[in-house]
């Protein structure tokens, strides 16, 4: 099971039920749970872009621009220049190194051509940092302050400035779409500005390896201020490095279908940070590695920073798993503002797989309904104020039935092999112990 360490490239993954996935996952590396990593196991790996195309590609419209070796323009920047509201660029796969863009234009789509299209941020000889956009004040690889902007199949990597949040995407306009694209080695992958008049929907994507510089150590694989809508579909976030996998600030929040994991070697802190709103969170892959920087939490829904409200969550047909050797919250509601509105919502048919972790709760106050869980200590804290959830369906694997990693430093335990897990995930009827609370 060596060959099962992976980084996930979402690029073109099927976006059926997410039960698939989850089965792909557990029996994927020699149908068996113990992975050469320690147990941990990580989802599969996702079908490639399709190579790049042999034959030639047909005259462009005169809405669109190309980009590439033997094509119109050089580079991106020079096509920006050129084009107008409602164009295309088409930019050719290969790697485009040093290009800062500012994106002005309104109904502009960029995409890549044949694979991925690299934009590539390195620092000049004798700096540590890339002059990443001086165009653009040096906020990120590409500023997006058009509206109605599609961003398809480009992968930003290297954003760093000396303030330390250098992203890749740095939204700053109204209605943003990115598809198929990959963010890795930035200070934060995408960086959303406030803006209630925008929705921001992420498709197909991958996020990792997101590190903040000397000012801030923290960085976000995604960072949404308060904008009024976030959509989240299939995409990877993963490794990232002390800050959370997905922040979000919106007023409301779609997150369906996408793997949120650190492997053996990530330390970030929450998977989901959400500010309040309304929360749909449904059909998920959840896992806490062994190094998290913040080990108590894998969700958290905080309302401190919005106390007008409305507050509502969901979470619904998702799988978690924790290789923590510490107790802690799958999901934890803070509603911190005793006259804020109260929080409601559902945490329904949910799967969870831990040594340690139990809680769905409140600091403190766990949601008794249906969730069948082992005796817990009691934290000694108050339970949060106005918070009126309803826990029904879910089932917790019994702790013991859970590999360990070498790194978590807990009592050697068998892993299970994938028939064994499969059989206590999906068919709880024909596994012995499975905590199931139907």
């Amino acid at each position: 099971m060596g060959d099962c360490k992976m980084r996930v490239m979402v690029r073109r993954f099927s976006t059926l039920a997410l039960a698939v996935a989850v089965t792909t996952l557990l029996v994927a590396c020699d149908g068996g749970g113990s992975s050469g990593n320690g147990g941990i196991v990580t989802p599969p790996q996702p079908v490639p872009f399709p190579p790049t195309p042999t034959t030639p590609l047909p005259p462009a419209a005169d809405n669109v621009l190309r980009v590439g070796p033997d094509q119109q323009f050089a580079t991106t920047s020079l096509a920006l220049a050129a084009a107008k509201d409602g164009y295309i660029i088409e930019v050719m796969a290969g790697i485009y190194e040093n290009d800062p863009l500012c994106v002005r234009l309104n109904n502009l789509t960029i995409r890549a051509i044949g694979g991925i299209a690299t934009f590539l941020a390195t620092p000049p000889a004798g700096s540590n940092y890339p002059r990443t956009n001086p165009r653009c004040a040096d906020k990120g690889i590409m500023v997006v302050s058009g509206n109605d902007v599609t961003i398809d199949g480009i992968e930003f990597t290297g954003a760093k400035v000396s303030s330390s949040n250098g992203a890749g995407i740095r939204a700053e306009g109204t209605n943003l779409t990115i598809r198929n694209s990959i963010f890795h080695k930035n200070q934060m992958g995408i960086l959303a500005n406030d803006n209630l008049q925008s929705t921001i929907t992420i498709e197909d994507s991958e996020f990792y390896d997101t590190k903040g510089g000397p000012s801030i150590d923290v960085g976000h694989n995604i960072y949404i201020n308060r904008i009024k809508k976030l959509v989240v579909t299939n995409i990877s976030s993963h490794n990232g490095h002390m800050g959370h996998l997905l922040k979000t600030r919106a007023r409301e929040n779609h997150i369906t279908a996408s793997r949120f994991f650190d492997d053996e070697d990530g330390d970030s802190s929450f998977a989901l940070d959400i500010s309040g709103g309304v929360a749909f969170i449904t059909g998920n892959y959840f896992q806490k590695g062994p190094l998290s920087e913040n080990p108590s939490v894998m969700i958290q829904y905080d309302t401190s920073r919005d106390p007008d409200g409305p507050h509502e969550i969901y979470v619904k047909g998702n799988s978690f798993v924790s290789y923590l050797p510490t107790n802690g919250y799958w999901v934890r509601i803070r509603n911190s503002a005793p006259s804020a509105p109260p929080v409601t919502g559902q945490i329904e048919d949910n799967t969870f797989l831990a040594k340690y972790f139990a809680n769905i709760g409140t600091n403190g106050a766990v949601f008794p309904s249906h969730y069948n869980i082992r005796p817990i200590p009691d934290l000694g804290t108050p339970p949060a104020p106005n918070v009126s959830i309803v826990a029904v369906n879910n089932t917790k694997l019994f702790t013991d039935d859970v590999p360990v990693p070498a790194a978590a430093a807990a009592p050697a335990t068998p892993p299970l092999d994938g028939k064994e897990i499969l059989c206590s995930v999906f068919s709880t009827e024909s596994c012995a112990e499975t905590g199931n609370n139907n």
